[in-house]
Formats: structure tokens, sequence, C-alpha cells
């Protein structure tokens, strides 16, 4: 349960080509399409009777399973070859759609190659099964999404995203076939837009793709894990809600998901305060911060009679980088094999204004996340820096430069993230 006070705080200013083979050629297109998912099919029936332990079906989408394709390829015997049947099952249908992406004659037929993709992953009820909550929803991972600051979960769309299947035919059919993009509000993946603007992909989805490829072509957001670090209590209940309809999917886009709610990125694990944004609505109170002094804190302030001004405050879970690095990667178990301690990558996303200071000089201190690069393992960050005009005073963004340095020297990789990510 959180606990919300008021603190007081002092006053602050604060025409392609023309249906080559008709309509005739579509219908046969899309028979082929139906045609080559029903052989992904009959691979999925061998691959249950071979190894029938947890093997489950769902309506439309059992003709996706798992696939040991009689057309041989090395990319056929690498997904057949896969461990975790989700991520078996996904290979199967993203390899599927690219086929048919290239055997496309006309862009009806391209178009009718994203009617699949966009509604692959769809069908579940209002009311999911609820999943487990706190330690009993953590599963170590070889490769894991940290996202400090989720707030309404942006960021599990857009690794889920990077999936998708896009079909590029411009030269030669004069049609592009954009990937969808997820909608938190609908739950469905829909057409990519950035505010009213039709665009080709967001630029954090496009990098997260990049990274993926980097481990080989068949690496997806079914091979990673997602966890989610947010405080404002506003958006507890929405997160959860979003982790169950995603983990309960089947097939399941994203290898696992769970969100830490009520929680914030800090320098010290244990119990702090989170300051909170309560105007920006449209922006989904993205001002909240651990710093009193953020522009949006003090904008926040009730201003009763007599001028005094009060912010509102939750008390929530500080958690450390390598806190929870050691808790969500199969590096850092107790029992983990040679394998299992390297080869991982581990993908850290930062925006928790201000608060990115003592997370970071804290992380550079302690060891964890350079052990892990040391270990054989890729790190990758993603953070956005706040400037003191928007945070308030805050003596640690001298050590920004120092602390970046310190990290890069072991291998720790920083990426850009702007504005855009979200």
């Amino acid at each position: 349960m959180v606990s919300v006070s008021k603190v007081p705080t002092r006053s602050a200013n604060g025409s392609s080509r023309r249906n080559a083979v008709g309509s005739s050629g579509l219908t046969v297109f899309v028979c082929r399409l139906v045609l080559g998912l029903t052989v992904v099919a009959l691979g999925a029936w061998y691959y249950q009777v071979a190894t029938p332990d947890s093997f489950v079906t769902s309506g439309l989408h059992s003709y996706t399973m798992p696939l040991v394709a009689l057309a041989s390829s090395v990319t056929d015997l690498t997904i057949a070859a896969t461990s975790d049947k989700n991520a078996a099952q996904i290979k199967a249908w993203r390899k599927a759609l690219q086929d048919q992406c290239t055997s496309a004659q006309t862009a009806e037929q391209v178009q009718a190659v994203g009617a699949v993709n966009k509604g692959y992953f769809s069908g579940l009820g209002s009311s999911p099964p609820l999943q487990p909550r706190g330690d009993a929803a953590i599963k170590r991972c070889q490769r894991v999404l940290l996202d400090f600051g989720a707030n309404i979960g942006d960021t599990s769309g857009k690794l889920m995203d990077a999936g998708f299947v896009g079909c590029d035919r411009s030269d030669d059919l004069k049609t592009q076939l954009v990937p969808p993009a997820y909608d938190m509000e609908t739950k469905t993946w829909q057409e990519a837009s950035f505010g009213r603007r039709k665009v080709a992909r967001n630029p954090l989805t496009t990098q997260f793709v990049q990274l993926m490829r980097s481990f080989g072509s068949l690496t997806g957001p079914e091979d990673y894990c997602y966890y989610g670090v947010e405080g404002n209590p506003v958006f507890t209940k929405q997160l959860q809600a979003h982790e169950d309809y995603i983990m309960n999917l089947n097939p399941r886009p994203i290898q696992h998901m769970h969100f830490f709610t009520e929680s914030v990125g800090a320098g010290t694990d244990g119990m702090t305060k989170l300051y909170l944004d309560t105007i920006n609505t449209e922006q989904n109170f993205w001002g909240s911060s651990i710093l009193q002094g953020h522009q949006d804190v003090r904008k926040s302030a009730d201003v009763s009679k007599g001028e005094k001004l009060e912010t509102v405050a939750a008390d929530v879970m500080g958690y450390t980088i390598g806190t929870l690095l050691r808790k969500t990667t199969n590096a850092f178990a107790p029992d983990a094999q040679p394998h299992e301690q390297s080869g991982g990558h581990f993908i850290l996303k930062v925006d928790i204004e201000g608060g990115e200071y003592p997370l970071l000089d804290e992380a550079a201190r302690e060891g964890t996340l350079c052990e892990y690069v040391k270990m054989g393992n890729q790190a990758d960050v993603y953070i956005e820096y706040h400037s003191q005009r928007v945070t308030g005073p805050n003596p640690l963004v001298k050590t920004k430069l120092e602390t970046k340095k310190n990290l890069e020297e072991c291998g720790v990789t920083f990426r850009g993230l702007g504005a855009w990510w979200a």
C-alpha cells in the first residue's frame, strides 16, 4: 500500500502496377499464404508428438506452432532447434511472413501479409488471469531490458514491436508495408504513428531491432524479458493489467514481462519518496521525480491560503541497477552454468527526471554492471539526462562525465535516447 503525503517546500517560478493477375491473383496468393502457414501447422503437429509436454494450441494461432520445415534451410533448422517453444513458434511465423513478402507479385498481396501480421497476437478475453506480483513474478533470463521510468509501459510496446515484420517492395511493386505498433489503450497492434503523423517506425524500436540482429537474424523480443520500474501509484493497476494481458497471450510476443510498481531507480535500495507531478495529465505525469525541486513537482504544489506551497509525495521502494541486474539475469543465478554466465544482453533504459545521476553514480561505484560485462555479456544503456533547469539543484550533475567514462571503460555502451522514445 502506498502512502501519499504532502511535503512543505519553498515557493518557485516555476499508381503502381495494376493488378497483373487481377483479383484471382490475390485469392491465389492468400491461398498460398494459408498453405504456407498450414505447413507450419504440420510442423507443429510433429513437434507436439515429439515433445508433448506443456504443448499448448490456441484457436487460430495453432497454425504457427514450432516448425520443422521439409524445405531444408539453415534458418528452418535453427528454428527447430530453439528450446523455447513460444520463441520457436514466433520465429516460424515471422519467417513464413518474410517468405510470403519475397514471393508477393502485387501490392495487394503485400497488404495481405500485413493483415496476418497485425492480427497475430489478438483474441484474448478482457479479463485474463492475474499474474504473480513481487519477487514471485521474477524470471531470470539471458537477455533483459530493464526500464527505469516505465510510466504507462510504452517501452515494453516498443520492444514487442521490434518482432514484427515489414515488407519493402517499393522498388518493383511500388509499395511498402510498415510494421504495426502496439497501442497501449486498445491492446492491439495498429498502424504506426507519432503524434498525428504516420511514421515508418519509432526510432527506439528501430534501435532495438538493430541490437537484436547483432545476436543473429532470428533474434527477437521473444528472446527478451522486460522489467519495468515505475513509482507513480496512479499507474499501478494499469501496468498490472498490461502485464496480465501480455503474459496470457498465446503465443506471447515477449519471453517474460513484469513491472515493479510503486518503485523507482535510486542510489540506494530501500524506501524513499517520489514527488508527484499532478498537472501534466496529457503527458501521463511525466515530471514525477525523487527530487523535490523538479519544475513539474513545484508547479504541482498545492497553494493554500497564506501562499504556503506543498508537494504531493508517495512512499515507494528504491532499487539500484546492481540489485535488479542480480535478480533478473541468468549470469548472477547462484546455480548458473558457465554458458549462462556469458553471452547475455542487458538493455538499460533510464528516464527518471534527474534520478539518473544517483542511479548511474552508484552503478559505477558498486560494480555489478561492469562485472556483468567482464563476464562476457553485452550492456547497452539508453539514458535521458535532465539539466538542473528542470530538476532544480542537483550536486551529482557534475559527476555525469566521470561516471559515464568509468562505465564505458569497463565495456558498457551508451546509446542515444531523445524525447522521441515514448
